[in-house]
């Protein structure tokens, strides 16, 4: 109690005095709430899990009922209990207590949706090393009715421990963009920032990875004459500076683009145009590839880790084996001049040949479904 006291005060959170009205559909995390444009005007909730907003009749209701869980689990059963809805949505993929909803609530239909790359082998997913805790994770009894992955890598690994009818359909963000069928693209080079200034994560090297690819993208670039253009991750001077030291006078061979997540068809719109998109092991890298866009991925991070704990985010289907190279990628690597190489190589393919190697290696990218109709069919038939 005294935790959500503090949680009240930190956050600001809003409070709502209403008795929750029933809904046909609840949206789980306010993560999720930009599915609500596939749903009916008024047919949802949302609910909040990050102390955002909280009802006051269902946190005083909370006191009484589901006993023997913590108290944020008896707030959120609370709610389910009193909204009583048909289905319950979540985009937060990673939150353990959603697939234990079913033990109190067998007739709901639960719907998962993987909102990005997993590491199965950190502590950030599901708050604990899931290749570690796999029997842990087994003895949970985690299940849902639907979970929607990207690809065949993803639905291997969750079907592990996450009992549930898998369907792949890749980034639900990106299928809900229009694909710009471009006949002539510019001939600029996208790079994915994925930097962070994470205390852990620095010293980790986590982005030492990075430094390399750019470094080498922009000799790249400088031999066309051509521009890099560096998609930053949080858009702030902090990272702007970080990559201004790596390219020292070669800046004049950059631009640096920042685009809200929130404006999904703006950043697709413009990723979209260029030759080719370079990056390491970034969801939105993959989600190029799921468009037919050309994309280098030089997927080496854990080659450069500080820590035993590895991301094991390199590019294939299998957690384990994996191949060194391929056609348009690059798993690890002895020397720089590889990276420049592996660039200058996927760069002057053409594109027919790098879609029929996307075809051919299908599983280990991600699948696309064009405005998620898997998914509207599913939840309009359970309605």
């Amino acid at each position: 109690m005294i935790k959500l006291i503090i949680s009240i005060l930190k956050f600001n959170t809003r409070l709502d005095f209403n008795k929750p009205l029933h809904k046909d559909i609840l949206l789980y995390d306010n993560i999720s709430s930009f599915l609500s444009i596939y749903l009916k005007e008024n047919s949802f909730e949302i609910l909040y899990t990050r102390s955002e907003k909280l009802n006051l009749y269902i946190l005083f209701k909370s006191f009484f009922l589901f006993k023997s869980e913590k108290f944020s689990t008896k707030y959120i059963l609370t709610f389910i209990k009193y909204l009583n809805p048909k289905i319950i949505i979540t985009f937060n993929h990673n939150k353990i207590s959603f697939y234990k909803i079913k033990r109190h609530f067998s007739k709901i239909k639960l719907i998962s949706i993987q909102n990005g790359i997993t590491s199965f082998s950190s502590n950030r997913s599901f708050d604990l090393n899931i290749r570690d805790n796999k029997e842990k994770l087994l003895n949970m009894n985690l299940e849902c009715d639907y979970f929607f992955v990207i690809n065949k890598r993803s639905e291997i690994m969750f079907s592990k421990f996450i009992k549930a009818n898998y369907i792949r359909s890749g980034s639900f963000k990106s299928n809900m963009c229009i694909i710009n069928k471009l006949n002539k693209f510019n001939k600029n080079i996208n790079y994915i920032s994925q930097y962070s200034d994470d205390k852990l994560n620095l010293k980790n090297n986590f982005n030492k990875i990075e430094e390399i690819i750019v470094k080498n993208l922009v000799n790249f670039c400088e031999k066309l004459n051509i521009k890099c253009q560096i998609y930053l991750r949080r858009g702030n001077k902090k990272e702007k500076n970080h990559f201004l030291s790596i390219i020292k006078n070669k800046s004049k061979f950059c631009d640096f683009i920042f685009i809200s997540s929130k404006e999904n068809e703006k950043k697709f719109s413009h990723l979209d145009q260029a030759e080719l998109t370079v990056f390491s092991d970034t969801t939105l890298g993959y989600e190029m590839a799921s468009r037919n866009k050309k994309v280098c991925i030089i997927s080496a991070r854990d080659q450069f880790l500080a820590s035993h704990e590895c991301r094991r985010l390199h590019y294939g289907i299998d957690e384990e084996v994996f191949e060194n190279e391929g056609i348009f990628w690059l798993n690890r690597f002895k020397n720089e001049s590889e990276v420049f190489k592996k660039i200058e190589n996927v760069y002057n393919l053409s594109l027919d040949k790098i879609i029929n190697s996307y075809y051919e290696n299908k599983d280990s990218l991600f699948f696309a479904d064009n405005e998620n109709s898997k998914f509207q069919k599913i939840v309009n038939e359970q309605i």
